[in-house]
């Protein structure tokens, strides 16, 4: 009941179409966006939300106080390849750590899920690897000294613009759009509460 605003993001996914100008052009830009908001504000920190189309050499990041990355390496990258994806995750941490030197924190990871959808192996859409995507990401995120968080994208589903990578919803939330809870919020409730304990054994609908 008492937000606090903590930082400002001063932008979302820039270059989000991979527009090959958009590395070697950018910087000036956000030189002047972020010494103005810094005039407007000096007391918190700044910073953009990268994603991985714009690619990893972002221009703002050489002006940001600490670096946000939007990754999904796993669904629209190596989908269903969580091994894989774990890699590539892990080499974005180790390059912006060691060229930057910054804070880094994952704003957006997750994957979609249709409440009711199981399988017994990594299959896109079921609940089980939401659920097993999720835990992946978050024991990444822990391991890494570089990284200090992740923020899960979504909390719950909703509605959106029709898309032939959309079914009816954006199905990226741990709850459904009538806030019943999927899978991975019971995992994130386990993940949370006690990170070293093994995963709890959920039923059908994600009971503990």
């Amino acid at each position: 009941h008492h937000p606090s605003v903590i930082a400002w993001s001063l932008s979302n996914e820039p270059g989000y179409l991979g527009e090959s100008v958009y590395p070697t052009v950018s910087a000036p830009y956000w030189q002047e966006v972020f010494s103005h908001a810094r005039a407007l504000d000096p007391t918190r920190p700044l910073t953009h939300a990268n994603v991985q189309y714009a690619s990893i050499d972002d221009p703002a990041f050489d002006v940001s106080d600490f670096l946000m990355i939007n990754r999904y390496y796993g669904w629209y990258t190596a989908p269903a390849q969580l091994d894989r994806a774990i890699e590539m995750l892990r080499a974005d941490f180790d390059y912006l750590h060691h060229k930057h030197g910054k804070p880094i924190f994952v704003s957006e990871f997750g994957a979609d899920a249709i409440a009711g959808q199981h399988a017994t192996y990594p299959q896109l859409f079921t609940e089980d690897f939401q659920a097993d995507f999720i835990e992946a990401y978050w024991q990444a995120i822990g391991a890494h000294p570089g990284v200090i968080g992740g923020h899960v994208w979504n909390f719950a589903d909703f509605r959106t613009a029709q898309h032939a990578r959309r079914a009816v919803l954006y199905l990226k939330g741990v709850f459904t759009r009538d806030r019943t809870p999927k899978k991975a919020a019971y995992r994130l409730k386990q993940l949370w509460a006690n990170p070293s304990a093994p995963p709890p054994k959920e039923g059908g609908h994600g009971t503990p």
